[in-house]
């Protein structure tokens, strides 16, 4: 018996050195499945990550969103990353973009998409608020020529984000890959890269977006380089380009921040459309459980043409020299791809190294103006990557900004202020990131604030949403919105003390952009909101002046200053109706004349014209001046109605979807009121491009 029990161990080495396929849990590929991406919108910063760690999957293609917001156009452009291998003296490259079993792999585990609001879901307090987790095994042999090796991999990716202010900037992806082939692989190399270049899609025409306006600084505390919005200085210019013909922040700070009227004299846009700064970064690195350091290199973000749209600011290879080309789409040599990979970018800041006038201006050293169009690579590697062999890391994509009642305000203070404070704030939110690793990705338990009274607009994680319809009462001449949102339950209990420290609501609304800034219209306590409770709903009348398109948002806050984040807002602005007019001779057109623009500060409204004092019921017909009919519009409701709306995307559109020429245009309004049916009215309003 003791023979027996001195030799199992090595009957079990044994048996487990004949069963490699055991060791390495290689899953046949006839049992993958579609590699399926989840939207992960529960903070600020919107992200999409799928089974096979491809971070770029949110309602928009290929890019995040920050602050996020369905139909952002406040993005930029990643790209998924890359696995590279020497397999049997074979070069192969692993674009892991796929969304199903096409080309590189597919799923062993799809990625589950979990909610847990409020921590009170799945997982409670011992995970995030939405996390995903999944496994993607890459295909032994090349689908497309069976007898060529690829190299099968498995990747296990975990992606986790907070709606809590204090970690609601950035989206953290546990990654473990794992060697499950039964041959070594040499020279693996993985790289994660991101097109750090600002892409502003829906106003790229409008010339708001800017290329080699990008610059970087090196944190030698955190390790990581940090990206901010500058002045735009193309590779072929001496000096920055400059901005001087029109009012301030222009002619002071350039096209810093990229403000809204930079462009544009006499504009009312003025908020800064990219105040925020952003950092990427490879943590807890270990090959086989042993540090490992990560390797970062900025390069020019590169393409085999100039492109436009959502791939604007990318410059054509001709102009970039070969060692800061940040191509990665099929067609770059291996060569090229090695050549990134064998330099690790100097840990400096851009104005650092461009101000010392020893180092050349090509493009032959780092800190040059390519580099203001960037491309950057965090990867790994290279590593002999043996048959069972693990690596994994965490990779933190971090944002932060200056306070945005500020940014969205904009003008010169701003303009002059944002780089720096958003700097600051990255590092602040950098440091909550790290907390939270180092806690097991646990809050505090003095950082929970109460529950969220309503989630995003469309995202359909089946949470209450803020709910907000127009009221107007003629007889006190009052008129706004009645918002209604979830109440935080009579027995609410911290989820880190324990104690009910609800404290109550407040009450936002925001004139500019859906971002901000937003105002505090109203404080209301659980005492007073106790007045205004139906069933599991708050159900409060927020007054307003009419005629100015508002967003509201709501949140909840305890005695101790946590608040919610503003997750609970409305998605299009909307004003508050005017009471119905029996007088059809008060009816106006406001603004007339119409100058380009409506002259509200929210620049999605630029093309609002409103008809006031008009029948609660009844049609407006718009015509030329020769008498030609282009508009129809049948209004069923208050006092007040608009040519289009911002909702259906058709403000000062024809029944043709043409925009009307400048002129004099004649409206006919006839009531359909009871009582006072086919009582009409005429006038006119002039439009001047």
């Amino acid at each position: 018996m003791n023979a027996i029990r001195r030799l199992l161990p090595l009957w079990v080495m044994c048996l487990v050195l004949m069963l490699p396929e055991v060791v390495n849990a290689q899953v046949p590929e006839s049992q993958l499945v579609g590699n399926n991406p989840i939207e992960f919108t529960a903070g600020r910063l919107w992200w999409g990550t799928s089974t096979a760690a491809n971070y770029a999957e949110t309602a928009i293609p290929n890019v995040v969103s920050y602050p996020g917001y369905y139909q952002a156009p406040d993005h930029m452009d990643m790209i998924a990353p890359w696995i590279w291998v020497n397999n049997q003296g074979r070069r192969v490259k692993i674009n892991l973009t796929e969304r199903s079993i096409v080309s590189f792999g597919g799923a062993v585990t799809p990625m589950v998409n979990n909610y847990n609001y409020n921590f009170v879901g799945p997982g409670g307090t011992n995970e995030a608020e939405q996390w995903g987790e999944g496994v993607f095994q890459t295909f032994k042999m090349n689908p497309a020529s069976p007898a060529d090796p690829m190299g099968a991999m498995q990747i296990t990716t975990k992606t986790m984000v907070w709606s809590v202010p204090k970690y609601d900037d950035f989206v953290i992806h546990k990654i473990k890959i794992k060697h499950v082939d039964d041959v070594p692989f040499e020279d693996f190399y993985m790289c994660f890269p991101a097109q750090v270049q600002y892409n502003n899609g829906q106003l790229v025409n409008n010339a708001f977006k800017f290329k080699n306006d990008m610059q970087f600084d090196w944190d030698p505390e955190r390790k990581i380089f940090i990206f901010y919005d500058d002045v735009q200085w193309p590779t072929t210019e001496s000096a920055p380009i400059s901005f001087n013909i029109f009012e301030p922040p222009g002619d002071v700070t350039g096209d810093g921040g990229d403000p809204g009227n930079i462009t544009e004299a006499g504009s009312l846009d003025r908020r800064l459309y990219e105040p925020e700064a952003r950092a990427w970064g490879i943590l807890n690195l270990t090959y086989n459980g042993q540090p490992e350091e990560p390797h970062y290199n900025i390069l020019a973000a590169a393409e085999s043409a100039t492109r436009t749209g959502n791939f604007a600011g990318r410059m054509s290879d001709a102009r970039v020299p070969a060692r800061e080309s940040g191509r990665l789409w099929a067609g770059q040599s291996w060569e090229q791809d090695l050549l990134a990979f064998s330099h690790d970018q100097e840990r400096a800041s851009w104005i650092d190294l461009w101000n010392d006038p020893s180092r050349p201006k090509d493009g032959s050293v780092d800190g040059n103006l390519f580099e203001r169009s960037p491309m950057l690579y965090s990867y790994i590697g290279p590593y002999n990557f043996q048959p069972g062999d693990e690596i994994e890391l965490i990779i933190l994509y971090c944002f932060g900004e200056m306070d945005r009642n500020v940014s969205q305000r904009g003008g010169l203070d701003a303009a002059q202020r944002y780089q720096a404070e958003g700097i600051a704030a990255l590092k602040q939110n950098w440091d909550s990131a790290l907390e939270l690793i180092a806690n097991d990705y646990k809050l505090p338990a003095d950082q929970y604030p109460p529950p969220l009274v309503g989630t995003q607009p469309f995202v359909e994680d089946g949470y209450p949403k803020l709910e907000a319809e127009p009221f107007a009462d003629a007889s006190t001449g009052t008129q706004g919105f009645t918002l209604a949102w979830q109440a935080v339950p009579d027995n609410y209990q911290d989820p880190g003390t324990g104690e009910n420290d609800f404290a109550g609501y407040r009450v936002y609304r925001s004139e500019i952009h859906i971002t901000g800034p937003w105002e505090l219209l109203e404080d209301i306590s659980a005492a007073e909101a106790a007045a205004y409770k139906q069933g599991d709903k708050i159900v409060y009348q927020a007054e307003t002046d009419p005629g100015i398109p508002f967003r509201f948002a709501v949140t909840s806050y305890d005695r101790h200053g946590l608040e919610s984040g503003i997750t609970a807002y409305t998605f299009f602005a909307t004003e508050a109706p005017k009471a119905p007019s029996d007088d059809m001779t008060q009816i106006r057109v406001v603004p007339n004349p119409f100058r380009q623009r409506s002259g509200l500060l929210d620049a999605s409204q630029n093309n609002r014209l409103a008809f006031v004092n008009i029948p609660a019921k009844c049609t407006i017909r718009i015509y030329t001046l020769a008498g030609d009919l282009i508009k129809i519009i049948e209004h069923d409701g208050f006092g007040e109605t608009t040519w289009g709306s911002q909702a259906d995307g058709n403000y000062l559109q024809t029944d043709f979807s043409e925009s009307p020429a400048a002129g004099l245009y004649i409206y006919h309004v006839t009531s359909h009121v009871a009582g006072q049916e086919g009582q009409s009215h005429v006038g006119k309003f002039m439009i001047i491009r």
